[in-house]
């Protein structure tokens, strides 16, 4: 079952990346990276890619091959979409409304 759920994230991340978004969230460790995609699905990225988990909206761990893919295609994905300061989120997101309405004028 994680293969295949292993490969939907993948493919989701690399297609569609903007259904996911960074958990803004003060209890989050040191290192660990929370991202949530629009239906919920929660995965936790630590400091390499045996960290690589599901908690919410179940547990689900993955086989280390998994995992790796998982993290390869969160690095990619975390260079095309860096981790905005909270305090700073709205703005940016007001900009990049900004900039598609500016553009489809």
């Amino acid at each position: 079952m994680d293969d295949k759920l292993s490969k939907t994230i993948i493919d989701s991340l690399k297609t569609h990346p903007d259904n996911w978004d960074y958990s803004y969230n003060s209890s989050i460790p040191e290192g660990y990276c929370k991202i949530i995609h629009e239906t919920g699905v929660t995965l936790w990225v630590g400091n390499g890619l045996f960290f690589v988990s599901i908690y919410d909206p179940v547990n689900i761990s993955f086989r280390l091959i998994e995992k790796y893919k998982i993290w390869k295609a969160f690095k990619k994905w975390r260079k095309k979409n860096p981790f905005i300061p909270p305090e700073n989120v709205n703005k940016v997101r007001t900009e990049k409304i900004m900039k598609i309405l500016q553009g489809s004028n």
